[in-house]
């Protein structure tokens, strides 16, 4: 039996999906069809920079950082920044999605990347997926967590020769398959609900380098487990609620498109500062805070520079390194 691989050639992809931006951490390819990620970098040359900011003082030089849900490398490009001589892990599920991340890890030099494309979760394993991209306008809100096949596709399956690139067969890791042995500092999970799962699978990865864990936490769905589950290790946890909208953006812009905030828990080790200002999340919390006016947007006074080239790691430039 034959399945997709949920490939397109990658050529045909960037001649009629993608469209190619000038943004703050460097050339980006992005879907042109998606209306979150894709339409803020067209808009604004960068997405959640309030996030990041808040981050950045988590990720150490010299160390690896883990960004599960890694998406096109929003994310990932400014972490192999920060961490210097360190690396980025970028685990990516959706196959087209991982092609893209890829490439615009080679087209900003970023060799310090290793990308996987898996399913991030507590067992490792395989898991056959049904991904139509036909209609879809979030393509980093695609989960993975409860995929159930109608009889129809289950049935498909095991027809002689079918070969559907919708469906997918995806592999399945566990972090701690990984036996990482650099110090771990940040652990980013935005997985459309199976943050959990990944966390389980991270039981050894979390145990020995205690880094701090940023995960996506829109509604309380799972709050409770997720608590018991960290507070075991330690970790006290802080809700964080975010502007995606950046007055100072990399391109100026003065419209704000957006409607909501963006919330998170940030989880902290023992012995580590958490940021001010933060509200401490609670296991029965009945919904993320929302203390924020989505209209009215942040102005970060002292904007993480507008572009890779510009910014200084360790005692040495990039251009620097590159030279080295």
């Amino acid at each position: 039996m034959r399945r997709g691989s949920g490939q397109e050639p990658f050529a045909q992809v960037c001649r009629t999906r993608l469209e190619a931006f000038d943004c703050r951490y460097g050339s980006m390819l992005a879907f042109s069809a998606d209306n979150v990620i894709s339409r803020s970098l067209r808009l604004y040359g960068e997405w959640a920079e309030h996030e990041l900011h808040v981050l950045r003082p988590f990720v150490a030089a010299g160390t690896v950082v883990v960004d599960i849900g890694a998406n096109i490398g929003t994310h990932v490009l400014p972490f192999s920044h920060w961490v210097g001589a360190g690396r980025v892990i970028a685990i990516e599920a959706q196959p087209t999605v991982c092609q893209v991340l890829s490439a615009n890890c080679r087209r900003n030099g970023r060799y310090n990347v290793d990308v996987i494309n898996a399913i991030c979760a507590e067992t490792s394993g395989r898991r056959v997926c049904y991904l139509n991209y036909n209609d879809e306008q979030n393509v980093g809100g695609i989960s993975f967590s409860e995929v159930k096949a109608s009889g129809w596709r289950k049935l498909l399956r095991w027809l002689p020769g079918f070969n559907d690139p919708r469906v997918v067969d995806i592999p399945v890791i566990a972090l701690d398959d990984l036996s990482l042995t650099e110090t771990v500092s940040l652990l980013k999970i935005d997985i459309e609900g199976m943050e959990l799962d990944a966390l389980r699978g991270a039981y050894a990865t979390i145990a020995r380098f205690r880094p701090a864990i940023f995960f996506e936490q829109n509604d309380a769905k799972r709050l409770s487990d997720t608590y018991d589950y960290l507070a075991a290790a330690g970790y006290r946890m802080f809700w964080l609620e975010t502007h995606p909208f950046n007055r100072n953006n990399y391109r100026g812009d003065t419209e704000n498109i957006w409607w909501r905030t963006e919330t998170g828990v940030i989880a902290i080790p023992p012995r580590a500062v958490p940021p001010g200002g933060l509200v401490e999340a609670r296991r029965d919390d009945a919904s993320p805070p929302s203390e924020l006016d989505a209209r009215a947007g942040i102005a970060i006074e002292q904007p993480i520079s507008r572009r890779l080239e510009d910014e200084v790691y360790g005692d040495h430039t990039l251009a620097e390194s590159r030279n080295s």
